[in-house]
This record gives structure tokens, C-alpha cells and sequence, in this order.
């Protein structure tokens, strides 16, 4: 079950490739930034704060100051890694736009062999391109290389959506296998199966119909998603109320298992992301989501500006 899911982090980073990319050029707003940012620093800040006035002999005033810097003190690694590719996505777009759909292939199919399939074979010895098993900023924009591929070739319809299901299984299947009867060298997020999972798993959704219902439901809960993995990882909610806590299914019959990991994930899952919309809600009638939609605006006229009487100073 762990290693079904383990391409889960590559899916999120293939996603912003394919979301973010577009043939025709489009003004990139870095204030964004701002948006991406707030979410980080309400959990991290917030969460810690509550535990320092509930009991501040055990969360120092330090750790409050650490929390207020969720991104300096690499709070969450994913935050970390993404911030770095937020700065530079329209630069690597303005890249794949120069490149040839065949040129744009054969540079995803060389990252894939250098940076997956034998990243992974070294990485029994040493960790040759610094890739952290995936945990860095290296690997994200690797995958919103991918990403990029996918949509710039149209990679998803070359094959019917029944071949990206079945590869994505056999994949798995060679995954846990291996782990099992070898070494569990593949199982790491740089490891060429679990990146032709998560391929596989983007390809065949984004080719999905989704009916109105469907449609209505993900405009309300996708912007919670990324909500989900700020707050439950925060470390204070993971040492409380997760780490451990769910032991218990070891003990269980071997056929109840299965059930009761997906129920006790799907649970706190659904607790995390209800908790994410309240805030979104919460943040909508204070006005607060206004406000940073102006500072937003505000500081975006303000680089453009600046951009601009740069630009003009140095073609003078």
C-alpha cells in the first residue's frame, strides 16, 4: 500500500508542469508568491503559537520565532524545493517554448535515464546529482520538466487510458517485488518506476470527464489540498496526533488491515482539508484573502514599473 502510493509527491509535482505550462507566452506573476506563502505560515505559525500560550515551558520562544520562518527554517520540504522552482517556471516555460516537440521528448526521455534510472543504481553508493532521494528543489523541477512534456507533446492521448492504468500497476507490482525479494533501492521518489507510475497517473486523469458535480466538488476542495500536507505535517499535530497513534492496525486480522490504513488516511485526510476550507472561509470574510489579492496587485505594479524603467535605462 505505501509503495502504491508513493508516487503521490511526483503526481503533485507533474501537475504544476503540466498545469503550468503554455505554448503561447502569458505574463507570469511572481506575486503569487504571496498566496502560496500564506497558508505555510498560518499552520506554522499559528499552530505553534497556540501550543506556546497553552503551555510555554515546553515550546520556547524560539521555536515561536523558527515557526514565523516556515521557509527559512525549512519547516516543510516541499515548500523549500517548490519556492525555489516558483521563481524560475517562466524561464524553464520560455525553454520547452523553443523547443521542438522531438527535442522536447528526447530531453524528457535524457532526464529520465540520467536523473531516475541511474540517479537510482548510484544511489547504492552515493547520492551522484544531489538529488536527496527527492527531496529537493532539483528533483521538482525535473519533474515539472516532465510535467511540461506531457502537455507540450500531448503524451496522454497516445495511448488509450486502459494502458496507463495497466502500466502503472505493473509498475507498482515490479516495485514491491523488488523490494521484497532484492533491495528497496526502488522505492524512492527518484526511482524510474515510481516516476512512470506518477506519469502514468497523470496521464490518465487528464484525460478524465468529470461530470458537474464532480467539477463543483474539485473547485472547492483542490485549492484545500496542499492545505492537507502543511497541517498535518506540522510537527507539533504529527508528534500529538499522529506519530504512532495508529499501531494498532499492526495488530489487527491480516484481511482488516488494508481497510483500516485506507479508512485512518482517508480520515485524516477529511479532518485536514474541512480544517483548510474553514480557514479559506474564515480568511474570505475577514477580508483577509482582499487583502492580500491588493498587496498582490500593488506590488506587481510596482516591480512592473520598475522593470520597465530598467529595461528602458538599459536600452538607452
Amino acid at each position: 500500500m505505501e509503495i502504491a502510493a508513493y508516487c503521490a509527491v511526483d503526481c503533485y509535482a507533474i501537475i504544476s508542469g503540466f498545469v503550468c505550462y503554455r505554448e503561447a507566452e502569458t505574463k507570469y506573476h511572481y506575486t503569487k508568491y504571496i498566496s502560496f506563502w500564506i497558508p505555510i505560515f498560518t499552520y506554522s505559525f499559528g499552530i505553534t503559537l497556540c501550543a506556546f500560550i497553552l503551555k510555554p515551558e515546553a515550546h520556547g520562544f524560539g521555536e515561536l520565532i523558527r515557526a514565523a520562518l516556515p521557509i527559512s527554517t525549512s519547516a516543510y520540504w516541499y515548500a523549500n524545493a517548490y519556492t525555489g522552482l516558483f521563481f524560475i517556471i517562466p524561464w524553464l516555460n520560455k525553454l520547452f517554448r523553443s523547443c521542438s516537440k522531438r527535442e522536447m521528448s528526447i530531453l524528457a526521455v535524457l532526464i529520465f535515464l540520467v536523473f531516475s534510472c541511474y540517479a537510482t543504481i548510484s544511489s547504492h553508493y552515493s547520492d551522484v546529482f544531489r538529488l536527496e532521494s527527492g527531496y529537493s528543489f532539483a528533483w521538482l523541477t525535473i519533474l515539472y520538466t516532465l510535467g511540461a512534456w506531457i502537455k507540450k507533446c500531448d503524451i496522454s492521448h497516445i495511448m488509450a487510458r486502459g494502458f496507463w492504468i495497466a502500466l502503472s500497476a505493473v509498475c507498482i507490482l515490479i516495485t514491491w517485488l523488488t523490494h521484497v525479494f532484492v533491495s528497496s533501492l526502488f522505492v524512492s521518489y527518484i526511482s524510474p518506476s515510481i516516476v512512470i507510475v506518477a506519469i502514468s497517473l497523470v496521464a490518465f486523469f487528464s484525460t478524465a470527464t468529470l461530470t458537474e458535480k464532480l467539477l463543483t466538488f474539485t473547485a472547492i476542495f483542490s485549492p484545500a489540498a496542499f492545505g492537507v500536507y502543511v497541517l498535518h505535517l506540522h510537527h507539533i499535530i504529527w508528534n500529538k496526533f499522529i506519530d504512532g497513534k495508529f499501531a494498532w492496525i499492526a495488530t489487527s486480522v491480516a484481511w482488516k488491515i488494508p481497510f483500516e490504513v485506507f479508512i485512518s488516511a482517508a480520515a485524516v485526510f477529511v479532518v485536514c482539508i474541512v480544517v483548510e476550507r474553514i480557514r479559506i472561509s474564515v480568511f474570505n470574510v475577514l477580508g483577509i484573502s482582499k487583502l492580500i489579492l491588493i498587496i498582490e496587485r500593488l506590488l506587481e505594479r510596482f516591480l512592473d514599473r520598475n522593470f520597465i524603467k530598467v529595461h528602458r535605462e538599459n536600452t538607452q
